[in-house]
């Protein structure tokens, strides 16, 4: 016991001077003496290890340890993180769970976060880069984080979903599960369904969607991936499937429901201040058809009503086919001439263009993109011959185009053809010559549906006996 308390006295004394040399002496002695695993000598020895800067060394005699306790788990994990070595105390703690079944106590934890407060800044800095469009930068500082584990990851995938890159969230995401990074936190997983939802692409949510049940993480306790499976399927307009989910939920949390409604509280009231409470009750009065009374609050506005309030008035005459008030309303928007006049000049020095429309469809593994008026396809014969048939049992149904959303000025025929070569129809009329017989034909599509292609889809689907979401 004599002998003992020397060394310990020794070690104690070394480890407050912090001397290398005196370090590796010592631990010869011990060597010598039979005494490198006796008591809290090698504790103590890790310890000064750690605070020397000899960590090969401190993390030699800890695999040599017969038995380990907590101090022993604290002494290597402190060990690392004074040789500035965070990623490693990280990766080394599951360790002590798996190996030697020891539970965390309050000094491992205590160099567990300081592990983390030091790996949590490369994992904030990458998220603020993903979230905020600067792609390229996050790319740069993610390889050089000291440990990729799963939260830095999350970090970077959730960053570049929230800012609109959810295709390359998907590449990066396949680029983890390739590395084999355990997903022991679904919130990895919400992330990713959310790209899904934000792309349109269902198959590919599906997909997710098994990989969640595979890793057990559909159940009721995890409602974050449940709200997400959700929102995908119902953007998806797969409602059937966001409805067996939603009744799945044992508990359906509302958010932050009564902040949320008193800010709109607040908003209101600001918008009051400033007139902006017109547009909204504009709005409300033009979607439920009652266009006089809409009609009456622009002439009562106690300021002069803009282009933008009288166009979009005459948008709701158009969809209400109110002919005579579509005059009248034009008539008062021609006057705003020089205004809109200016508008359009600063559009054409900003060189802002309209968005081309495109439909895309999904078909297994393989997805295709149509254009409006688009006459290059492989299968331009085949889909043009399918849709003429169809044009032509629509018209034995009393089927009649509505040319009223060509605003172009040609004649009625080219209008017409016009319609006929929309986005939609070639990818619906696509996904009935190429997908499985009696399959939903899904399609996605950037723009929205004008008013004559929903009635076309209609028919199409009651003609073809198919479903069509669109």
């Amino acid at each position: 016991m004599l002998i003992i308390s020397h060394y310990l006295h020794q070690l104690q004394l070394f480890v407050r001077h912090h001397t290398p040399l005196t370090a590796k002496k010592l631990h010869a002695q011990l060597i010598k003496a039979g005494l490198e695993h006796c008591g809290t000598l090698p504790n103590t020895l890790i310890d000064g290890f750690g605070k020397c800067g000899l960590i090969q060394d401190a993390l030699h005699l800890f695999d040599e340890m017969p038995h380990r306790d907590h101090v022993s788990w604290a002494s290597i994990l402190t060990a690392h993180n004074q040789a500035n070595l965070p990623h490693l105390t990280l990766s080394m703690f599951p360790s002590m769970l798996q190996d030697d079944g020891f539970g965390p106590d309050h000094f491992v934890l205590a160099s567990l976060v300081k592990a983390c407060t030091t790996l949590v800044s490369w994992t904030a800095m990458i998220s603020g880069y993903a979230r905020h469009g600067r792609k390229s930068e996050a790319s740069d500082l993610f390889p050089r984080v000291p440990v990729r584990n799963l939260f830095s990851w999350t970090a970077f995938i959730s960053g570049l979903v929230q800012s609109g890159n959810g295709v390359d969230a998907f590449y990066l995401f396949i680029e983890m599960r390739i590395e084999g990074v355990k997903i022991v936190d679904p919130l990895v997983l919400s992330s990713i369904v959310g790209a899904s939802a934000n792309l349109g692409v269902l198959e590919l949510g599906k997909q997710i969607h098994g990989l969640v049940i595979t890793l057990g993480y559909e159940s009721c306790i995890f409602i974050i991936i449940s709200n997400a499976l959700v929102d995908m399927y119902a953007k998806c307009s797969d409602i059937l499937a966001a409805k067996e989910i939603f009744g799945r939920m044992q508990r359906r949390d509302h958010g932050q429901a009564k902040e949320a409604l008193a800010i709109y509280d607040e908003m209101i009231y600001a918008c009051s201040h400033v007139g902006l409470h017109y547009t909204c009750f504009l709005d409300l009065l033009s979607r439920s058809g009652q266009l006089a009374e809409a009609e009456n609050l622009i002439n009562a506005m106690s300021f002069k009503p803009d282009a933008p309030t009288w166009a979009a008035l005459l948008s709701v005459c158009k969809h209400h086919n109110n002919i005579e008030m579509g005059i009248r309303v034009a008539d008062h928007l021609l006057s705003l001439e020089p205004e809109v006049s200016k508008v359009r000049k600063l559009m054409a020095l900003m060189e802002i263009k309209n968005q081309p429309g495109y439909s895309c469809i999904e078909l297994g593994k393989k997805s295709k993109v149509f254009y409006a008026g688009e006459t290059t396809h492989s299968m331009k014969d085949v889909i043009f011959g399918l849709l003429k048939k169809l044009d032509a049992e629509m018209r034995r149904r009393n089927y009649v185009p509505d040319i009223s959303s060509v605003l172009h000025d040609m004649e009625w025929q080219e209008k017409e053809r016009q319609l006929f070569w929309h986005g939609e129809r070639l990818a619906v009329a696509y996904g009935l010559l190429k997908a499985v017989p009696g399959t939903v034909i899904q399609v996605v599509k950037n723009l929205r549906v004008c008013g004559d292609c929903h009635t076309v889809l209609k028919f199409i689907s009651t003609i073809m006996k198919r479903e069509i979401v669109v």
